[in-house]
């Protein structure tokens, strides 16, 4: 507690509560990385930056102070503040079904979990589980096919640039999911996911010290093919933003004029591949600004400071959609019964076998 003297009572009610302060320690500092922060399976001796951690807050915070003041301010606090941050789920969920919000019989979608793809959000996870479906994890790196009875597929998003060449190395894995677009499998990509599912992935390479480092040379690799004559190449300009989506009648999984929150935060763009000139497998064209045109699945507004227009976005091929933004389902639980539904409707192996469930 702040110790200093006062001159009467009246005044000691006007001082702050002093809690401590936390000393600078390189020892439990998490370093940044590539678009944030190192994963938290990356990092070794965790327990030990923990314990670190725990006995600096024990040395230099004092935790009565801390608590005392959470147990008499905490709850009229956080009523004061939560109502004027809090999201209004009404604005942008007009319509949810809430007789789709559970899955009848077994639905599998498997989860694309590794290095190159370990960005998703929790809740979209758990909400999934909570309406009985099955999450398969899978890994687009190490395991040389797909799980076998896969109702749908979920690839979200992550670091697919920084594992190009062994997305690539596995052809067996890529073909697999190239093969389950085809037959009309429910996938639904975001990000990382989109990038993966492209015909393949610019990189850039630092050339040799006695090279000049101002140049580079751009490398490419070879990835699914879902979307044959689209390649992703990697940019210094950071887009980033919260968007609300509405889904098109062009897309392939969820209820026109559905809404969901999102945000998308990348280094890369799409863009059509100059070298193929054969167009017809996919429906893409290039707009005016560059960027990929076509029959557009999803309307994004973006909510940023400036008075930005609503966009077209994502790319859509059978029962497979993509795009930049990461979904949040939670703003919208219909949106995962949706895609569990539809991952049923399209499962290409209940389709061969019609006695299963």
């Amino acid at each position: 507690m702040n110790e200093r003297r006062v001159g009467s009572m009246k005044n000691n009610k006007k001082l702050l509560a002093f809690g401590g302060g936390m000393v600078k320690d390189q020892s439990v500092t998490i370093s940044e990385r590539h678009l944030g922060l190192t994963m938290p399976t990356e990092k070794r001796n965790k327990t030990d930056r923990l314990l670190k951690l725990a006995n600096s807050v024990e040395e230099h915070l004092d935790l009565d102070c801390i608590l005392e003041l959470g147990r008499r301010r905490g709850r009229e606090f956080f009523e004061r503040i939560s109502v004027s941050t809090s999201i209004s789920l009404s604005r942008t969920t007009p319509n949810i079904r809430h007789d789709l919000l559970k899955v009848n019989g077994c639905c599998r979608i498997g989860v694309a979990l590794d290095e190159a793809f370990c960005f998703y959000y929790a809740d979209n996870i758990s909400l999934l589980q909570s309406m009985g479906v099955e999450i398969v994890p899978f890994s687009p790196i190490h395991d040389n096919h797909l799980p076998h009875q896969l109702d749908g597929l979920y690839l979200g998003g992550g670091y697919p640039e920084l594992n190009s060449e062994a997305l690539q190395s596995n052809e067996s894995i890529r073909t697999d999911i190239y093969d389950f677009s085809n037959a009309g499998g429910m996938i639904y990509a975001e990000c990382g996911g989109m990038m993966y599912l492209t015909g393949g992935i610019h990189t850039e390479e630092k050339k040799s010290a006695e090279e000049e480092e101002e140049e580079s040379a751009s490398s490419f690799s070879q990835l699914c093919g879902v979307f044959p004559d689209v390649v992703s190449r990697m940019t210094s300009k950071m887009k980033m933003h919260y968007a609300t989506l509405e889904f098109t009648e062009d897309n392939p999984i969820f209820t026109p004029g559905q809404y969901c929150r999102g945000q998308k935060f990348h280094f890369s763009e799409c863009t059509t591949d100059n070298n193929k000139h054969d167009k017809s497998s996919v429906d893409v064209e290039i707009n005016e600004r560059g960027n990929i045109g076509q029959k557009f699945p999803i309307k994004a507004t973006p909510e940023t400071v400036m008075n930005v227009q609503s966009e077209y976005v994502g790319l859509r091929k059978h029962n497979t959609l993509a795009s930049y933004y990461h979904l949040h389902f939670a703003s919208n639980p219909t949106i995962a019964s949706e895609l569990a539904h539809k991952a049923l409707e399209c499962s290409p192996w209940r389709k061969e076998n019609t006695s299963c469930p």
